[in-house]
């Protein structure tokens, strides 16, 4: 009279395959950051200030990322990764490093001193600040082989003006370096291949070109420089003079190849005046 007839009523015995638990297939884990670019994991940290639509072209110095970072005390970014890439300390402080040249899992403590410049390697980086007070540094990341060229007669600013100009980092590739001029000085005529400069103090600059300076007292360009102020530069000649009152201090990048694969190569002495 029942209605109600188990499956082991008739005696059957139950289907194997409605017992067994469903197979799961897991995807192999991901690296936390992979693929992630440090702008894109913490927008409040990183700043993407590459100077693009520049009066000099829409995309100056290709494959090439400016970025700005700022840590609190106690702040901690997101896993992110990175290419190789040169790093200018604007004002340091202790951090940690979980990463950098070593395993995932281990992290590096070490302090960052203000003023001074890195090369970072490649990959998956997070960044805390353990110290007391906000950390702020530039990091240029490059993507991408050099371009442009190398002016004709080159002669680098570190061997026509030493005192003015001091490396603070480099590699095969790019080079970080510091640049200052006291009020009312002239450096002598030089020559880069295209950079990107950032001013760290309020100043006044004057910019020749590589004879003009001996004919003519007017300069080419007049730059009222602002600290945070993002200044690309073509290749070529120039001669540069602090007409402020102020002390000139700016650091800037620049790549020690061109597009051909040729070496920055410098020569001593000493071309135009000044």
């Amino acid at each position: 009279m029942g209605l109600g007839v188990s499956c082991c009523a008739s005696g059957n015995k139950a289907d194997p395959s409605i017992l067994t638990a469903p197979t799961v297939t897991t995807e192999p884990p991901v690296d936390p950051g992979k693929g992630v670019s440090c702008c894109h994991a913490s927008p409040d940290t990183y700043t993407d200030i590459t100077p693009r639509n520049t009066d000099i072209g829409p995309d100056f110095l290709p494959g090439v990322k400016l970025v700005h970072m700022k840590l609190t005390p106690g702040q901690q970014d997101e896993p992110h990764e990175l290419p190789i890439h040169y790093v200018y300390v604007i004002k340091g402080g202790r951090v940690s490093f979980t990463g950098v040249g070593k395993k995932a899992s281990v992290k590096v403590v070490t302090k960052m001193a203000t003023g001074t410049g890195v090369v970072m390697s490649a990959g998956i980086h997070q960044v805390e600040n353990v110290g007391t007070n906000q950390v702020e540094m530039l990091l240029l990341q490059s993507t991408g082989p050099g371009t442009g060229t190398t002016p004709e007669g080159h002669i680098s600013a570190l061997d026509t003006n030493p005192s003015h100009y001091r490396i603070l980092a480099e590699d095969d590739q790019w080079m970080v370096v510091k640049m200052d001029l006291k009020a009312g000085q002239e450096d002598k005529a030089h020559s880069h291949h295209a950079h990107v400069l950032y001013g760290l103090s309020e100043c006044q600059l004057s910019i020749w070109g590589r004879f003009s300076r001996c004919t003519s007292p007017e300069p080419l360009t007049v730059i009222d420089v602002k600290p945070g102020m993002v200044i690309p530069v073509v290749e070529g000649f120039h001669l540069v003079g602090n007409t402020g009152p102020t002390h000139a201090s700016l650091v800037y990048f620049e790549r020690k190849t061109d597009g051909g694969g040729a070496e920055y190569s410098s020569r001593g002495g000493c071309l135009g005046c000044g």
